[in-house]
């Protein structure tokens, strides 16, 4: 399986051998895989996720791996899929981190910036009214049929439509008001 491509795109690429199975750019066609989408809307994460310590700049692993969002400078990676972020949060992450720094193309960052650009080093994702709903739906119809049901505005570009956007965006505050304390 393959989760990025070419310019860092979010793709879903399943593979045997030379044969692709399975293909999406979640960019291109947002809302053709369901599966995905809904983990990257936060659909599908665990209650615990709302609600995680770790999510914060102060890590309790020795390293931290994951995107590098919010990169500043106007370099071109030296790898398609973009930039990773590694934190060594204790000597043991630095100790190991130095044992395989050859293999690796390093550029040292201000934490501030890896922060700014990653929500999951701020704070953990807020749940909202849609992904309860979802939650309940998904007791009832398949993962589809229910993440159709809760993004069914996005989809079709409902907040497009002058008047209906601002009628939307005050009910998505009143109901996560309601439902999200």
């Amino acid at each position: 399986m393959i989760f990025r491509e070419g310019n860092g795109d979010y793709i879903l690429k399943v593979l045997s051998k030379d044969n692709v199975l399975y293909y999406n750019n979640l960019w291109e066609s947002r809302y053709k895989d369901e599966y995905c989408n809904a983990f990257i809307d936060g659909y599908t994460f665990r209650d615990s996720c709302h609600s995680c310590p770790y999510a914060a700049p102060t890590r309790v692993s020795d390293i931290t791996i994951g995107d590098f969002w919010g990169f500043k400078d106007n370099i071109a990676p030296p790898h398609p899929n973009g930039l990773s972020c590694i934190l060594c949060n204790t000597e043991k992450g630095n100790y190991f981190l130095d044992k395989i720094k050859d293999n690796l193309y390093i550029y040292e960052r201000e934490l501030e910036e890896a922060v700014n650009g990653n929500a999951q080093l701020q704070a953990p994702v807020p749940q909202n009214y849609r992904i309860l709903f979802y939650t309940h739906l998904t007791r009832i119809f398949n993962l589809s049929t229910a993440y159709n049901i809760c993004i069914f505005d996005h989809k079709y570009n409902l907040y497009k439509i002058r008047g209906l956007g601002f009628i939307l965006r005050r009910i998505d505050k009143i109901l996560n008001k309601i439902f999200c304390r």
